[in-house]
């Protein structure tokens, strides 16, 4: 996917807000877009979703029931 700096940037932006929140549908269907057309996007959601994991994976055996 050809795109400009800052288009890439906006593209970028919007994905991760999506793991967090629900993004409307017009930005959803601009980020799918935007994954279908970018392998390199495609690869970068992918990193951070196994980052993601790997932090919420050690989280749980990092800290028992009831840390204080």
């Amino acid at each position: 996917m050809k795109t400009s700096g800052k288009t890439h940037k906006k593209v970028l932006k919007l994905l991760y807000r999506s793991f967090d929140t629900d993004l409307s549908e017009r930005e959803q269907q601009r980020l799918d877009e935007a994954l279908e057309q970018s392998k390199d996007l495609r690869e970068e959601r992918d990193l951070l979703l196994a980052r993601r994991q790997a932090v919420a994976d050690s989280a749980v055996k990092s800290f028992t029931p009831y840390f204080a």
